[in-house]
């Protein structure tokens, strides 16, 4: 019991966690966002939301880059504290 609720914890599980952390919040930030607005560009391009101020169709792009390309760069742990600020605005 003293061993469950330690609060000591190895550096390898530490590195795991971050790692399975980053590879589902990847994944699912890519396929449950991501890919349906890319396969569906066509059809909310003229209803998207204009955010930026730039028209619905490029804010549409910006969002399919972040959440398709930001979420595949933290998944495969590249520029992962420089894709994640994309993905924190467009989620605002």
């Amino acid at each position: 019991m003293k061993k469950l609720l330690s609060i000591r914890y190895s550096e390898w599980a530490f590195n795991v966690a971050l790692l399975s952390l980053r590879l589902v919040f990847g994944i699912v930030m890519m396929v449950d966002h991501g890919i349906p607005k890319m396969m569906k560009f066509a059809d909310l391009q003229s209803k998207f939301y204009d955010f930026l101020g730039l028209g619905g169709k490029w804010s549409l792009m910006l969002v399919i880059f972040s959440e398709v390309f930001c979420s595949l760069f933290l998944a495969l742990g590249l520029f992962t504290r420089f894709a994640l600020i994309p993905l924190i605005i467009t989620m605002l």
